[in-house]
């Protein structure tokens, strides 16, 4: 796996067919092979949104729900 937070370069792996992943999309994947707990998911969200990464609200109410849904 390669984390990159770079649009050239998720463009270029889409380009070449690689799959593309978000940050809360790498998270909700620890999350869900239970590396991360759901509680641990959405702080980590919180955290990113503090720190002034931008997420969706529709995301955020997402997380919400499958964090309810796995406690």
């Amino acid at each position: 796996m390669l984390i990159v937070d770079d649009l050239r370069a998720r463009k270029t792996a889409s380009k070449l067919g690689l799959r593309i992943m978000g940050t809360v999309g790498v998270l909700l994947a620890a999350a869900e092979k239970k590396i991360l707990r759901p509680e641990e998911l959405k702080t980590c969200c919180d955290l990113l949104q503090k720190s002034g990464f931008r997420l969706s609200r529709q995301l955020v109410v997402w997380v919400e729900k499958w964090k309810s849904s796995r406690s």
